[in-house]
C-alpha cells in the first residue's frame, strides 16, 4: 500500500513529538528553520522580568541565541548549545539548568549563506547583512565571527521587584570598550511587522572567544570576520505564566485603531 508524502510527514510529526515534546515538533515541521522565543519584547520592556522557562528546556530547543535571566540579571548569548551570562560588572558565567529566563530566542542554526567581512563599521556591516537578506519580511539567525578593533557592549543589573521598566534601568547600565579581541556575535533580525513581539530590525550579542567578556552590542569595528546568516520561517512563541505578566498593560496603537475600523 502506498502512503502519501504529506501523511508520512504528519505521522513522522506526530512520532517526533510524543518523543521528543515540542522541541520534535520544531525540528520535525519547520526542518530546523524556526525560532522558539519566550515572552515578548513588549512584556520585557515594561518590566517582565520574572523567569518563565527553565534553561533545561531551553537549551533543547535552540543551540544559538540571546536573551537575558531571570530578575533582568545581565546579557545572555548561546553559542553551540552552551548558555553564558554577562553580569553588570562585565564577566561571563555559564549558565546553570535550573535557572530560568523571561526572555530568549534560540534556535538551532544551520547557516544558509555565509560572506567575509573586513575592515567595516557596525553601520556598514548591517548593511552588508541587510543586501544578504533574501527579504527584509522575514527572520533570520545571524553569526560573525572574528576579530574587532573595537566592540562597545553592554549589561545592566539585576532586579527586584517592584521591577522598573527597562528605559529605566538602562539609565544604570554598565558599557564596557574591549578593544583588539576575538569572538562572535549572535543575533537575530525581525521585520518592522514583528515590533514589539521582538527587535525590528537586527539585535546582537557578542562574546570572546575565551568566554571573558560580552555583552549587548552596541557598536563596533570590524577587522576581518565571517558573516552567516540562518533563514527562518517559523516562529514558537511560548508566553509566561505568572502574574507580572497577566497584569502588564501592552502598548496600543494605530494598527489597533485600523484594525477595529476607527
Amino acid at each position: 500500500m502506498k502512503c502519501k508524502k504529506s501523511t508520512v510527514m504528519a505521522c513522522a510529526a506526530v512520532l517526533a513529538c510524543l518523543c521528543f515534546g515540542l522541541s520534535g515538533c520544531v525540528m520535525m515541521l519547520h526542518g530546523g528553520d524556526a525560532l522558539y522565543q519566550v515572552s515578548t519584547l513588549d512584556a520585557l520592556l515594561a518590566g517582565c522580568y520574572d523567569g518563565a522557562v527553565l534553561f533545561s528546556e531551553l537549551v533543547r530547543m535552540g543551540d544559538t541565541g540571546i536573551g537575558t535571566v531571570d530578575g533582568l540579571d545581565g546579557e545572555m548569548i548561546a553559542i553551540d548549545g552552551i548558555f553564558y551570562r554577562i553580569d553588570v560588572g562585565g564577566s561571563v558565567h555559564e549558565i546553570p539548568d535550573d535557572t530560568m529566563t523571561p526572555f530568549a530566542v534560540v534556535t538551532y542554526f544551520q547557516k544558509d549563506r555565509a560572506f567575509p567581512v573586513s575592515d567595516i563599521s557596525q553601520d556598514d556591516l548591517k548593511d552588508a547583512l541587510t543586501k544578504a537578506l533574501p527579504s527584509v519580511n522575514n527572520m533570520y539567525a545571524i553569526v560573525v565571527t572574528g576579530a574587532f578593533s573595537r566592540m562597545t557592549v553592554r549589561s545592566v543589573p539585576r532586579q527586584t521587584p517592584p521591577y522598573p521598566p527597562l528605559a529605566e534601568v538602562i539609565e544604570h547600565q554598565s558599557i564596557f570598550e574591549l578593544e583588539d579581541v576575538s569572538g562572535t556575535m549572535v543575533g537575530f533580525f525581525f521585520p518592522d511587522s514583528m515590533e514589539g513581539i521582538n527587535v525590528a530590525g537586527f539585535h546582537l550579542h557578542f562574546i570572546t572567544d575565551d568566554r571573558r567578556a560580552g555583552g549587548h552590542v552596541l557598536d563596533c569595528e570590524v577587522t576581518d570576520a565571517i558573516v552567516e546568516i540562518d533563514d527562518s520561517s517559523a516562529l514558537f512563541l511560548v508566553l509566561p505564566e505568572n502574574q507580572a505578566y497577566y497584569e502588564y498593560a501592552p502598548p496600543g496603537g494605530e494598527k489597533d485603531s485600523h484594525l477595529n475600523g476607527k
